[in-house]
């Protein structure tokens, strides 16, 4: 991408998805101070993020997923509090999650799938209530799920299969009654499955397979009429 374009200085959508452009994104995007769009899915690009994308405060959608970017996501993108559509899905970034993903407290959705994240989910995911889907899928994962996960009741899709998370599903997750996906196969989680789950009454598909849970399934599981 020419450094150039950092001179469309009242550009407000830059969609450029689905086509076999490739290279490093400029710093000079970073003078893109009207933009609320950027979109750059299904391309080739590679590279850090420039820092400077973190000072486009006016973005309300910004989508990245099926590159090649790598590096990690600094803390500042929890400056974008405009954001309602997050996607960096199908990439190579790697490092932990910053808590500050917790400030972006319009998002509506959060992609970050099949990447190489590691360590634990921070727990001010829980202040994201406005979310209705939230795909972490095919990462590094490990640690417990943090019972503020049980905040995001206007969730309806849940996706964290192909990981590495450990411990018990929290039972606050009954909460989350808008749900029609929820997917924890192949991680590592541990117990027996919380009987809240029988409130999940919306769900039409629930994937808990490979894992090392034990004991009985719940007797509530029986309230999902709708699988």
């Amino acid at each position: 991408m020419p450094p150039e374009i950092g001179g469309l200085q009242y550009l407000q959508n830059l969609l450029l998805s689905d086509n076999s452009l490739h290279g490093t994104l400029p710093s000079e995007l970073g003078n893109l101070k009207n933009i609320s769009k950027l979109s750059l899915d299904e391309n080739t690009f590679v590279g850090t993020l420039p820092s400077e994308i973190y000072k486009l405060k006016e973005l309300t959608l910004l989508r990245l997923s099926e590159n090649e970017f790598t590096g990690t996501l600094l803390t500042d993108l929890g400056n974008l509090i405009k954001l309602t559509d997050l996607s960096f899905a199908n990439n190579k970034f790697v490092g932990n999650l910053p808590s500050e993903l917790g400030n972006l407290n319009d998002l509506t959705a959060l992609n970050l799938s099949m990447n190489e994240f590691v360590g634990t989910l921070p727990s001010q995911l829980g202040k994201l209530t406005k979310l209705t889907e939230l795909h972490f899928p095919g990462n590094h994962f490990t640690g417990t799920l943090s019972s503020e996960l049980g905040k995001l009741r206007n969730l309806t899709q849940l996706t964290l299969y192909s990981n590495k998370f450990t411990g018990a599903i929290p039972s606050e997750l009954g909460n989350l009654n808008k749900l029609s996906r929820l997917d924890f196969a192949e991680n590592k989680f541990t117990n027996t499955l919380p009987s809240e789950l029988g409130n999940l009454s919306k769900l039409t598909r629930f994937y808990i397979n490979n894992n090392q849970f034990t004991g009985i399934l719940p007797t509530q599981l029986g309230h999902l009429k709708e699988m």
